[in-house]
């Protein structure tokens, strides 16, 4: 009977190795978390594969670090607006959004400044029972956005509550029907 293997997860900017001696190229904005699967020529793709692909930055695996090479810059690694991470032992799990790092590098993250946002990642945004067109609403934080569903991300703030959707309601009622007053 064979066995089958278990696909390793697709690496972050937190599982492959530093290609500078300070470690730090987590937080720099070149980098690009990607695998080497092998071999690779123009015009006749892979030649040969590694047995597991490796994990590695492909911006240096492609054309080499940039030069200078940037600052490290711990707002590139941000993975929430408020990163909170805990845990004990070598990773920790933001408690916001289930991102995990290792701890030298939670403890820098875990010092960023908060952004605005809402604990929220508005899966469940919709159209129903919004009543004007191009709103959308989540159910889950109550949050109103008066923009299309698909522009809404992840712990963003919402723009609008359900007292200006009500508003915006009764004035475009009011243009629309005539007040009963007025005859």
């Amino acid at each position: 009977m064979a066995t089958t293997r278990k696909p390793r997860p697709y690496p972050t900017r937190f599982t492959v190795p530093s290609v500078q001696s300070d470690g730090m190229c987590w937080a720099r904005p070149c980098m690009h978390a990607g695998e080497n699967k092998g071999s690779f020529s123009p015009g006749r793709g892979y030649t040969s594969y590694h047995r597991e692909p490796i994990p590695c930055c492909m911006t240096n695996h492609l054309h080499g670090c940039p030069h200078p090479i940037p600052d490290p810059d711990p707002e590139v690694a941000r993975c929430c607006y408020a990163p909170t991470y805990e845990g004990r032992g070598k990773t920790m799990t933001c408690r916001i959004c289930g991102e995990e790092a290792p701890r030298p590098a939670a403890k820098l993250l875990n010092a960023l400044p908060r952004l605005e946002g809402v604990p929220c990642r508005h899966e469940n945004r919709t159209t129903e029972l919004v009543l004007i067109i191009g709103w959308c609403r989540c159910p889950d934080c109550g949050g109103f956005w008066d923009r299309p569903a698909h522009e809404v991300r992840a712990f963003n703030p919402p723009t609008r509550t359900s007292d200006d959707h009500l508003a915006e309601l009764q004035q475009r009622l009011r243009k629309t029907i005539p007040d009963s007053k007025e005859k």
